[in-house]
């Protein structure tokens, strides 16, 4: 800048970058172009860049020049700061406003900020590639699941040269971090209170998280070895269920061969336990378990006791009346209403002593059913084969019917006749076939099958079925059965309602099906209506049955299926009990009783009351649990029969029955939400009593998983 006076009066104008003597009037330099002016910073009037003061104002001009020189190093020493921290778009922003500036007076600052960018973008060129490198290690080291790693590499990263994706990686590693501080806690705390269990769970978690962590590999060591000695303690004291849950809890770190041994005797030990308190009924089965029981446990004297306990209640134990077994384990409350039993003495009808019924107690029901309607004591009169006497009308009623149940598995066949006004057993008949008409492989030869059993009947028993009705099942599977109710109408409208109901709820035409229908009688009640029910099977279905039957030699009289058969043996046993009122009658409410009949293709159930009753039928059974047992334990269907039947055999109990548990399980989700739905269709019912019959409801473990309250 000129040292001259402002005030002197100057003939022209010198320009301070080239020297060159501009006019006065003139507001660029001739010589170099550059302008000659600027504005005050006071009073914002144009003084020469040469002036040293504001002839307008009398401002320092050169004090206002020095600040901006002065500025320009702030900012100079700003964006280095800024480059030290990889901020560089703040180090280029401050320093290309710098290098920007024409005025001659700042080319020293010009210069230097030129110099200062280069400078940084060498340096923002490394640090890019460094971070690019730094990157490639990060993804390494969290494919090889060592976030520890991954978190310092990330560290090193400045903030500002963090891209989404390192931002992402880095919210997932401090995750990872959190995690294994929390478990690294639970750890602590659990160590310090000798929770094993705990220590264990949190011991698992962080060689997950940490699996080459060589601390976390000895805690697991230390604590197994702990849990080893403290399981040991607790299967010799006959803590079963603490043994076996202290053994889940190990670190999968250190389960060895003998630790797999020992989880294995504990499981093993632990079910029994759990079989023989839970069960609700006293069976040869469980004492068989019982004594199994025993003999892993010499030492033990609860096991022996139990043995005894349960010899004692299998000989002389309290029954139910109607049951030949006696209540045992926790308790016997069904989830579906009353107690829990096994309906095997049919009070209703005289049984005398037969052999047949005796050894296979619980499943003649559906042959009982059959039978009673045959003598027509049934509430369901309808059959799928009526015949007509020779002038129209029905043909006669014989005195002895026998009711003939063909099942899956086995023939069983009841003769019953009034006697002084009792219904009574005078015949009974079974035969196993050799093997399942259901299993697998056996559709082609069923026939045959069921050809030789009913030949063997006929033989054994061709006395007897001389002068006797007989009367067959048809299998459920080949039934829609509907329960509803109609209004309050006489019969002829409430039969047209139900024809009516049959062709909008059964997608078949009316011509094909063969029905079997019931209306209760008109007792006058305007307010819950008349109970009905339809039952239909195909014609060709029964066509195809009967025929099949008579190939066979097996002259039918009646046909019905088996639910309904076991509709008509229910309403007939309990028909005393329900003939005085009770207090639930009062609130609008009948008492009912469920049954479910479980054989080996197929689970019926019904419920009935004395003004109603219910049916369902779904293709689980028996047959159903063997075949999932063999093919668990890798076994032929007959060895896995023979297994299901007394599973004591068994040499992993807990593991190897689980298949069969599962089943039932599954069973029972679709028993729960059937009878829910019936319930809510007839909200009359009150289930005061719940009953199982048929043989696979004595597999281990039905009746505490399909029926009991506390499954």
């Amino acid at each position: 800048m000129s040292t001259n006076n402002a005030t002197e009066p100057m003939p022209g104008v010198c320009c301070g970058a080239c020297n060159a003597a501009n006019d006065s009037a003139a507001k660029f330099c001739v010589g170099c172009g550059k302008t000659l002016y600027e504005e005050c910073s006071s009073c914002k009037q144009q003084v020469r860049l040469t002036q040293k003061f504001c002839e307008s104002c009398g401002a320092d001009l050169e004090a206002a020049l020095d600040e901006v020189r002065q500025s320009h190093r702030q900012s100079m020493a700003d964006a280095v700061s800024a480059a030290r921290e990889s901020r560089f778009d703040r180090a280029f922003g401050l320093l290309r406003r710098i290098a920007q500036t024409e005025d001659y007076r700042h080319a020293a600052d010009v210069k230097k900020a030129v110099q200062l960018i280069g400078e940084i973008e060498k340096l923002q060129t490394t640090a890019g590639a460094r971070v690019e490198e730094t990157l490639v290690k990060v993804n390494q080291a969290c494919e090889a699941g060592n976030q520890s790693l991954a978190a310092k590499l990330l560290a090193t990263v400045p903030e500002a040269m963090m891209t989404a994706e390192m931002k992402g990686l880095r919210e997932e590693v401090q995750a990872f971090a959190s995690r294994i501080k929390k478990f690294d806690e639970e750890l602590r705390v659990a160590i310090a209170e000798r929770d094993w269990h705990c220590v264990g769970a949190a011991v698992d978690q962080l060689l997950e998280l940490c699996p080459g962590d060589k601390r976390y590999h000895q805690v697991a060591r230390q604590v197994g070895e702990k849990m080893v000695a403290r399981a040991k303690q607790l299967l010799a004291n006959g803590h079963y269920e603490k043994a076996f849950g202290n053994l889940e809890s190990m670190p999968k770190l250190v389960r060895s061969d003998s630790y797999q041994r020992l989880r294995h005797r504990a499981a093993d030990l632990h079910w029994l336990s759990r079989q023989l308190a839970a069960e609700p009924i006293a069976t040869p089965m469980l004492g068989r378990l019982a004594l199994r029981f025993t003999k892993l446990v010499p030492k033990d004297a609860g096991p022996q006791e139990i043995v005894r306990q349960l010899a004692a209640r299998l000989k002389t134990g309290p029954r139910e009346t109607r049951s030949h077994f006696s209540a045992w384990g926790d308790s016997c409350e069904s989830a579906f209403g009353g107690s829990v039993g096994v309906l095997t003495a049919p009070q209703s009808i005289e049984l005398r002593k037969h052999a047949s019924i005796k050894s296979s107690p619980g499943r003649f029901n559906v042959a009982f059913g059959l039978a009673i309607q045959g003598l027509g004591r049934g509430r369901i009169t309808g059959h799928f084969c009526e015949k007509k006497g020779l002038l129209g009308g029905r043909a006669k009623r014989k005195s002895k019917v026998w009711g003939v149940d063909l099942g899956s598995s086995s023939i069983k066949a009841v003769c019953l006749q009034e006697i002084e006004g009792r219904v009574t057993v005078v015949d009974a008949f079974m035969r196993d076939y050799e093997t399942p008409l259901c299993r697998e492989g056996n559709r082609a030869k069923s026939s045959s099958l069921l050809g030789k059993a009913i030949k063997e009947f006929l033989s054994v028993k061709q006395d007897a079925l001389k002068d006797a009705g007989v009367w067959c099942n048809l299998h459920p599977v080949s039934l829609i059965v509907k329960s509803l109710r109609l209004p309050p109408v006489k019969d002829k409208q409430a039969i047209g309602l139900l024809n009516q109901e049959v062709e909008q709820r059964i997608p078949v035409a009316r011509d094909d099906l063969s029905l079997v229908r019931w209306i209760a009688s008109d007792d006058g009640n305007k307010i819950h209506g008349r109970p009905a029910m339809a039952a239909a099977a195909r014609k060709d279905i029964v066509e195809r049955r009967v025929t099949q039957l008579n190939s066979l030699g097996l002259k039918v009289d009646g046909l019905q299926g088996d639910t309904l058969a076991l509709v008509n043996f229910v309403a007939h046993e309990f028909a005393d009990d329900w003939s005085v009122p009770s207090a639930s009658q009062a609130e609008d409410k009948t008492p009912a009783v469920l049954l479910f009949d479980c054989g080996a293709s197929v689970t019926n159930l019904v419920i009935v009351s004395s003004e109603t009753q219910w049916a369902w039928s779904f293709e689980s059974g028996g047959e159903d649990f063997t075949s999932r047992l063999a093919e668990g334990i890798n076994l032929n269907l007959a060895d896995a029969e023979e297994i299901k039947q007394n599973p004591v055999g068994l040499s992993e109990l807990a593991k190897q029955y689980r298949v069969v548990e599962q089943r039932q399980d599954e069973s029972r989700i679709r028993i729960d939400a059937s009878i829910a739905d019936a319930l809510q269709q007839n909200k009359r019912f009150l289930v005061t009593r719940s009953f199982c019959c048929g043989g696979g409801c004595l597999s281990l473990g039905w009746m505490r998983r399909i029926m009991l309250r506390s499954a």
